[in-house]
């Protein structure tokens, strides 16, 4: 979540084709819905995005408060970055790179890469791998948008950043009281990732596509291969609770993911790949309930 304001030049106006003298004004730009919907969609995303990655780092970051901070400060300085990155890219450029979309939704899976129980990597290398490039590129494209839909109107930029909040506030709400209770995070990851992978295969949805020449076909089959290494990541990452193979248990809720492993007097109890109890002589006798785990 970015905002940025930038009162364009006659220079930095969009125009049809090298050759055109038309030139596309604030209002033919303030025609087009697309900035606000996509706002949303970043707000959306990130915040809800950020509920799955706790949830992810649990069982390598501890469930200590500093956890929850190094996720918070990772998130909010990769953004910023971002941001920085746009003010000066904005500098000499108008439009954004076709592919940072599908990029966009590329990273948006690099969690289940910093969640692979396979890879034996330290905390920070997990937080970094995890969540710098999606929130970085998040924080290029979201003042980006911002500035496509106010062209330097801070009303308009007001409305652009309500947009985002509205965004900010309800997926959260559907990450943890809907999703994750009912799907395992990857396919979390997925459902949020699509209005990007979605951009990816049809650059048309980019909110500067009406203005601009026909994408690039390298461009265009790069968007394609990036989209697809994107799927695949959702199918061949290895999810925490997958090391312990069919034998164990899991139960999801909107708190947590609990995980019941191993046979006969090895079992185990884990919360948030956290691990709580396991069976044993006491435990067996604090509580028939307790037993049956």
């Amino acid at each position: 979540m970015a905002l940025t304001l930038r009162r364009p030049s006659a220079e930095a106006s969009f125009r049809v084709a090298e050759d055109s003298s038309v030139i596309a004004s604030p209002k033919v730009l303030w025609r087009s819905k697309k900035p606000l919907l996509l706002l949303f969609a970043t707000g959306f995303t990130s915040m809800g995005m950020e509920v799955v990655w706790i949830r992810q780092l649990t069982p390598y970051l501890g469930t200590m408060v500093y956890a929850f901070a190094s996720i918070l400060g990772t998130y909010l300085a990769s953004t910023f970055l971002g941001s920085r990155i746009y003010r000066l890219w904005s500098r000499k450029h108008n439009q954004e790179p076709m592919l940072v979309w599908a990029l966009l939704g590329l990273s948006a899976f690099l969690p289940l890469l910093a969640a692979n129980p396979q890879f034996h990597w330290f905390k920070l290398t997990r937080l970094a791998i995890g969540l710098i490039p999606f929130s970085c590129i998040l924080g290029f494209v979201t003042p980006m948008l911002v500035d496509r839909w106010s062209e330097g109107d801070p009303d308009r930029a007001g409305h652009a950043y309500a947009n985002n909040i509205v965004g900010c506030i309800l997926d959260p709400l559907l990450s943890g009281f809907v999703l994750l209770p009912l799907i395992s995070e990857r396919w979390v990851l997925f459902v949020l990732a699509l209005p990007w992978l979605a951009i990816g295969l049809l650059p048309g949805w980019s909110p500067t596509s009406e203005f601009v020449p026909a994408v690039p076909r390298w461009q265009r089959a790069s968007s394609y291969a990036i989209v697809l290494a994107a799927v695949a990541l959702v199918f061949t990452g290895k999810a925490f609770e997958d090391q312990f193979g069919s034998t164990s248990k899991v139960l999801r809720d909107n708190t947590a993911t609990s995980i019941a492993t191993g046979e006969g007097m090895q079992k185990n109890l884990l919360i948030n790949g956290v691990g709580i109890t396991s069976l044993g002589p006491a435990i067996k006798m604090m509580a028939p309930g307790v037993s049956t785990f």
